[in-house]
């Protein structure tokens, strides 16, 4: 897996304030093929919230998801994105990357 970042606001639905995660994951390989994969999956506290893939050029995708219910500002979110397909080059997936605040 490559790099994972990710940052929190607070946005507002139907009156009440929720908290947001932002996140961003690229590939570990910015090459065609070998950085592809059909099924990256995006979990907050090994939830999974959001999936995405790793497409030549970018290898990366972004999305901002609502964090889990209770989280509050100062709560510690664990974010990870894990390939689940195999990837491009037919390495089988199961890698992950993981950050937390």
């Amino acid at each position: 897996m490559g790099a994972l970042y990710h940052h929190r606001s607070v946005g507002k639905l139907r009156g009440r304030y929720i908290l947001l995660i932002q996140y961003t994951t690229t590939s570990w390989s910015p090459n065609a093929i070998e950085g592809e994969n059909p099924q990256i999956d995006i979990l907050f506290n090994n939830v999974v919230v959001d999936s995405g893939d790793y497409s030549f050029p970018a290898n990366s995708f972004s999305g901002t998801a609502v964090a889990p219910l209770g989280s509050g500002p100062g709560d510690s979110v664990t974010v990870t994105a894990l390939a689940v397909a195999t990837w491009g080059d037919g390495v089988a997936g199961g890698q992950s990357a993981s950050t937390s605040e």
